[in-house]
């Protein structure tokens, strides 16, 4: 039995387990599948949306449906028993029956990365035609969510007991087709390879994806009642999911670069004219094919950082750029640099929500 409200009976997140509001699998699913789509239009630059086409060789057209259906499956191993059975409720029975379905008892449960890792190999090979190659780094970049990529050993681990077999297969199969039709995926689209570039960028972009659609703030449970589940319709749902998307890239600022700035007015960002070394960068930044290696050496007080930041904003807006990492040898020059930097954006963007990290 596979029919949609069967596979809405799945649960991907759950508050309190005796509370019987929850969102269902594929709900979550689709929330991360849209935010990967708005990353990728609204947050990456071209440069890596070109890697991402280029190294899962799909056409520029297809990318960001390839790219929300591919993020979409990442939790595909909730769908297991190993995963259904970690909630212990009156309800979780009763909704796997209806989608005739059991969970089980088992003495360990491996994370449902791992089982993702597998079940996404398995089903991109056998119903969409994937290399086993493709397939595998495929699995391996979108079930490394967490941060940790399954290894060969551990997806090999991963038993019936575990994934629930043919029964719980057949399930994973129809929520990988339903992610399909709801993001517009056919066959004749998929990725023909994935290197290694590509997969790392993949998983990153996954693992945001997940983060924030994970985010109750923007994405609330879509089932009040477990007793009672009505069904979603998943095409609906996936247009307000997109809308709650970019409200959340808008609400953690990241819905945009910083206002297209005008060329960078040196003086009156750091109240003094550029002297010859940091006019020398500027000019360095406007014959700059494209982000490379530039080194600037200077006596101490000449103003290496001012041409640093100058230049590095400069490159940023003429190839379109997200913005820059300002690494010290040590805490003190980190915290000291930070401070120059904080004062450099305030002028430079004043009145936009720049993002600034410290990180040691």
């Amino acid at each position: 039995m596979t029919d949609e409200l069967s596979l809405q009976c799945l649960w991907g997140k759950w508050g309190q387990p005796d509370d019987p509001s929850f969102h269902p699998l594929v709900c979550h699913m689709i929330d991360v599948g849209v935010v990967a789509e708005a990353l990728l239009a609204r947050v990456l630059p071209s440069s890596t949306r070109h890697l991402l086409q280029c190294g899962l060789g799909v056409t520029p057209q297809a990318l960001s449906s390839q790219i929300a259906w591919l993020a979409s499956i990442h939790d595909l191993g909730k769908a297991s028993p190993a995963f259904q059975g970690l909630v212990e409720n009156v309800w979780v029975p009763s909704l796997l029956q209806r989608a005739g379905l059991v969970a089980y008892d088992m003495t360990e449960r491996p994370p449902h990365g791992r089982i993702s890792g597998k079940s996404v190999r398995d089903i991109l090979c056998r119903d969409w035609g994937f290399d086993r190659e493709t397939a595998i780094t495929v699995a391996a970049a979108v079930g490394g969510h967490h941060g940790l990529f399954p290894s060969a050993s551990e997806v090999k681990s991963i038993s019936e007991l575990h994934d629930g077999g043919p029964s719980w297969d057949t399930i994973r199969g129809a929520i990988t087709q339903a992610m399909a039709t709801v993001f517009g995926v056919s066959a004749d689209e998929k990725p023909t390879q994935c290197d290694s570039t590509t997969a790392v960028i993949l998983a990153g972009l996954v693992a945001v994806a997940d983060w924030i659609g994970s985010n109750t703030e923007f994405f609330r449970y879509a089932v009040a009642h477990a007793d009672r589940p009505e069904p979603v319709d998943l095409a609906v749902y996936r247009d307000h999911a997109a809308r709650q998307a970019v409200t959340a890239l808008s609400g953690l600022g990241w819905n945009q670069l910083p206002h297209e700035a005008l060329p960078l007015d040196f003086q009156h960002v750091f109240g003094f004219a550029p002297n010859a070394l940091q006019e020398a960068a500027l000019h360095v930044a406007d014959v700059l094919p494209g982000p490379g290696l530039v080194i600037v050496e200077a006596p101490m007080g000449e103003g290496k950082t001012e041409a640093a930041q100058a230049l590095a904003d400069a490159v940023l807006h003429r190839h379109h750029l997200r913005g820059m990492f300002f690494a010290m040898p040590t805490q003190a020059t980190s915290n000291q640099i930070f401070s120059r930097t904080s004062a450099f954006l305030a002028k430079r963007y004043p009145g936009d929500a720049v993002q600034l990290l410290l990180q040691h």
